[in-house]
């Protein structure tokens, strides 16, 4: 019952719910087994499986509303992601019980590496990380600027323990070591108490001196200054088309192209030097873009021109350049790729890059390509993973475009900014363009804004989300939110970018110390079956 407990208040702390204080408290019941000095009764490991299975599917719940297909990814996930929690506790016991390492050390330890190794195995699940839970608190999460989401994740789980322990011990107050490995002197309840409180002011006190430094935090205003620096006036287009597969009338496409014509008109009233458009923001002619010199592309160009055209007023001198998502394709090779397209005012194509990180079941399947009847299954056509990354400067800002869940992989988001970087374009500002209109305006929304959060925080970029269906925000560096759009609407956002060259200490180090924790999880793990069981106390 306690995992049961454990999992009741962790889902309650996340959206659509939301109560994210509890995420520091939701930990404890769960990390009360973990301090259990006799061996587990029954089959525990199975109860801790069934717990953190009823907990994923309630998380990603949303995941097989697009298309009927989805009802099995569902399924794979949730069942993949509760293998984790038998692990945690495993690893964590091993530590504690068998390696004697303080609890307060060793629980965090694990549940940071075993974050670490979910974000990387199998392509990466970084969604609903347990940092995240903090992310509309940005006094709470600055730390991520240091060692990214991992670090506050260990702290939460730190003070998580420190009150399991405190507890405990409140609880047996005639003995000394409760919960605590024989052979080991642990923290009293007011000690325990007092380094959780000392945890969470260190962590708050942090996270208010960088505040300091933060425009909004000086309640600096975001418009246009005079000044001799470059800036980047952006307007972000928030569309509100729900994906339903299946036909689309000629009436249905119209009204489509009409609306997003008006919202782009009235984004350039504003006189922006660039718009954007989210993912599949070129919906009505995705299908006949190419990469390649036959005459089809070239027809596609004009006919891309002619609805560019309609988009923003003739009358404009200069025109804007646009960046959207769009579905690209190779002829010659059958290929197609998930893309964010830089187009001038003509409609002619000025750079493009092509999404590196793919979703799992939705734009590939594990194994189509050996297994082709799987991808007959799925909603969409598989896309191919692309190679590089690109920069597209614009009024002398560097602009580091990314689609869709790419955000949710912290370590891509990294890779990209350094690489780019190292080919001397320091990106000022990332772009999200992405399409979450296969999610009704459900929590996958909050978790995906979130991770959007977290990486503007972990680079100290400014990041600018384009959502259709939302949630479109501008984040500045420090993960405060200047301006958001509504859930399931359409609306149009403006920004102002100046140059940044802020560099954080994790774009410098990176993933060592979660990667460290990583390999001692797996060595606690594997160490079970080749350390000789010494006394019952050991027993994990």
């Amino acid at each position: 019952m306690q995992a049961f407990g454990a999992y009741t208040l962790l889902w309650f702390s996340f959206p659509p719910v939301g109560w994210s204080p509890l995420a520091w408290l939701a930990l404890a019941p769960l990390i009360g087994i973990v301090l259990e000095p006799t061996p587990l009764p029954g089959r525990p490991y199975w109860k801790l499986y069934a717990a953190g299975l009823l907990y994923w599917l309630a998380t990603f719940y949303f995941v097989p509303i697009p298309h009927p297909a989805l009802w099995a990814g569902w399924a794979a996930v949730s069942l993949y992601m509760a293998v984790y929690t038998p692990l945690t506790i495993a690893a964590s016991r091993m530590l504690v019980h068998r390696w004697k390492i303080p609890p307060a050390i060793a629980v965090p330890i694990v549940w940071v590496g075993v974050e670490w190794i979910r974000c990387h195995f199998a392509t990466g699940m970084g969604m609903v990380c347990l940092s995240h839970s903090q992310a509309k608190f940005p006094a709470f999460i600055q730390l991520a600027s240091v060692g990214g989401g991992y670090v506050v994740t260990f702290v939460i789980v730190m003070f998580a323990t420190c009150l399991a322990i405190a507890w405990r011990r409140w609880r047996n107050l005639n003995n000394w070591i409760v919960g605590i490995p024989s052979g080991q002197r642990g923290m009293n309840w007011p000690v325990a108490l007092g380094v959780a409180i000392a945890v969470f002011v260190l962590n708050l006190g942090f996270g208010l001196v960088c505040l300091n430094k933060a425009p909004h935090f000086q309640q600096q205003p975001q418009t246009e200054v005079a000044t001799t620096e470059p800036s980047l006036k952006v307007g972000l287009i928030q569309t509100n088309f729900d994906v339903i597969f299946g036909p689309t009338s000629m009436e249905d496409l119209e009204l489509r192209i009409a609306e997003v014509v008006k919202l782009t008109n009235r984004a350039a009233r504003e006189n922006p030097d660039l718009l954007v458009w989210p993912e599949s923001g070129f919906f009505p002619y995705r299908w006949q873009l190419a990469d390649s010199e036959q005459q089809s592309a070239v027809e596609s160009e004009d006919l891309l021109r002619l609805f560019w055209a309609q988009a923003v007023s003739s009358d404009r001198s200069g025109g804007t350049p646009l960046l959207s998502g769009v579905l690209t394709q190779n002829f010659p090779h059958n290929k197609f790729y998930n893309s964010a397209v830089l187009i001038n005012y003509q409609g002619k194509f000025l750079q493009r890059y092509d999404k590196n990180h793919p979703v799992m079941f939705g734009e590939y399947v594990p194994f189509g390509k050996m297994f082709p009847f799987l991808e007959d299954m799925a909603p969409m056509t598989s896309i191919e993973f692309g190679q590089e990354f690109h920069a597209y400067q614009i009024n002398g800002i560097n602009i580091a475009p990314n689609i869709c869940f790419e955000t949710t992989v912290p370590h891509l988001i990294r890779r990209q900014i350094n690489e780019l970087s190292e080919a001397r374009q320091e990106p000022d500002v990332m772009v999200n363009l992405t399409n979450d209109g296969w999610f009704f305006g459900t929590a996958c929304l909050d978790h995906h804004f979130a991770c959007n959060i977290f990486r503007a925080v972990e680079m100290r970029k400014p990041n600018l989300v384009c959502a259709n269906t939302g949630l479109s925000a501008h984040i500045d560096a420090y993960g405060q939110l200047h301006s958001v759009g509504p859930r399931r609407d359409a609306a149009v956002l403006q920004a102002i970018i100046h140059k940044h060259t802020d560099r954080s200490i994790y774009r410098t180090i990176g993933d060592w110390l979660p990667f460290a924790f990583g390999w001692i999880s797996l060595i606690a793990l594997l160490s079970g079956f080749w350390q000789p069981k010494t006394n019952n106390n050991d027993r994990v």
